[in-house]
């Protein structure tokens, strides 16, 4: 056995991938480089044990680390809040629950914002106005290796959604003044790190999902192409194995008098048109009446409309159905469908096909509906059947009574002519009135 050219990974929820190596799965990628970027969660190395001449990042390590950032509220009512230290206090709180951080690590600073740009001269008045707030997050060297956060971290949870940090500064506002103030963050700017090591980015090759293949019957294999005699191979468990005679659909083998085809790009074992698979799974004759499309389409068989059939016993679409002898296609005008209906009495049709009943019964002869040949035909009442010239001549009266018909209708068995009461037959067709000898 060959292995094959696959390579496997796993991606959510332990779904085996596959991919060929002739394709290229895989992508660039930036990641960040471990043990750099803005950490708080431990001193960077020589914070501890640190000497003049040491770099950049060490002297800022030792120095903590200061988050910066800013934004804008509307206050009501402004002027009493930029004077209330425990506003401020208030404030400071709110960005320590946001942050994650000790509340004693956070200073604001208030700004007085004109309310609008096109009336400079308008200050903020007792009512309603715009806040600006400058905040810094300093984190002491003391406390970087007690810190549960890394600087990204704390900087990402400052820089949430306006409503949250205007619900955290209010819940921070009312808990610390006795005065209630509404507050409502209007905008934000992103927060930056001072003394934190720039983040280092490498590329590398990562797989890329969308190349590779969730099923393994989808892979394009290099199992051998010749070998094994006319078997060849299938694949299992990312190995070429060798087909056995008794294999199954994996080896594109099917049970005998089955074929392999495609449906929906997938392989399936169905019988050939005119066949169906019968109850022990073997393809048979579809039989009269009835038609078989096989194929990839059923491997089921299908009755011809009432009154049809079929010329061959395997037929492969509707289109083989044709009336039945004795019978003619008719439309049924209120559905639209042609139905294969009897022949009238005295017709007969001899073929299956969807043609009238043309062929007609012989002079003074009839027929019962749907008969389906020349025999079918009688005499009727006061004629009788003449084999030799194959008519219904007319009863020759004198004694002589013709009742038409068939004996037993079996048909062919023409009923002979009879002699009436009084007379007796001399001939076939002819009678003599019976004599009374008195002695």
């Amino acid at each position: 056995i060959g292995q094959l050219n696959i390579e496997t990974t796993i991606y959510g929820h332990a779904k085996l991938c596959y991919c060929p190596k002739f394709l290229d799965c895989y992508k660039d990628v930036q990641e960040l480089i471990e043990g750099t970027g803005p950490r708080l969660l431990q001193a960077l190395p020589g914070s501890q044990n640190s000497t003049h001449g040491t770099n950049s990042t060490t002297q800022a390590s030792q120095a903590g680390r200061k988050i910066t950032g800013s934004f804008k509220m509307q206050v009501d009512p402004a002027a009493g809040f930029v004077s209330d230290p425990q506003a401020k206090v208030g404030v400071a709180k709110g960005i320590s629950i946001v942050a994650s951080v000790n509340e004693s690590m956070v200073t604001v600073a208030f700004q007085v914002l004109r309310r609008l740009e096109e009336y400079p001269e308008r200050w903020l008045s007792a009512s309603s106005g715009l806040v600006g707030v400058d905040y810094i997050i300093l984190v002491p060297p003391n406390a970087l290796a007690s810190m549960s956060s890394n600087a990204m971290s704390v900087m990402a949870n400052v820089n949430v959604t306006p409503s949250a940090l205007s619900t955290a500064v209010t819940d921070g506002v009312n808990a610390a003044s006795s005065t209630t103030y509404s507050v409502s963050v209007t905008s934000m700017t992103p927060p930056t790190c001072t003394g934190c090591p720039q983040p280092q980015y490498k590329t590398v090759k990562r797989p890329d999902p969308a190349k590779f293949w969730r099923q393994v019957g989808h892979i394009n294999t290099s199992c051998p192409l010749s070998g094994n005699g006319r078997l060849g191979y299938y694949v299992n468990n990312s190995y070429c194995r060798k087909c056995r005679p008794d294999s199954g659909l994996e080896c594109e083998l099917c049970p005998p008098t089955t074929v392999k085809y495609q449906k929906f790009g997938e392989n399936i074992c169905s019988c050939d048109p005119g066949k169906y698979m019968n109850a022990t799974g073997q393809c048979v004759n579809c039989g009269a009446g009835y038609y078989c499309p096989g194929r990839n389409l059923t491997s089921d068989r299908y009755k011809c409309k009432p009154g049809a059939t079929t010329l061959s016993e395997t037929s492969q679409s509707a289109e083989d159905c044709k009336c039945d002898k004795g019978r003619f296609p008719e439309i049924n005008v209120s559905t639209n469908v042609t139905i294969c209906q009897l022949c009238n009495e005295g017709y007969y049709k001899a073929g299956v096909e969807d043609t009238p009943c043309r062929e007609e019964c012989m002079p003074n002869g009839d027929s019962k509906k749907g008969a389906t040949r020349r025999l079918d035909c009688f005499c009727i009442n006061h004629f009788y059947y003449l084999a030799r010239t194959e008519t219904c001549d007319l009863c020759p009266g004198d004694g002589v009574k013709c009742p038409g018909g068939f004996v037993d209708n079996v048909p062919g068995n023409h009923k002979a002519p009879k002699a009436e009461p009084g007379y007796y037959m001399t001939a076939y067709d002819k009678a003599a009135a019976c004599q009374i000898m008195v002695n």
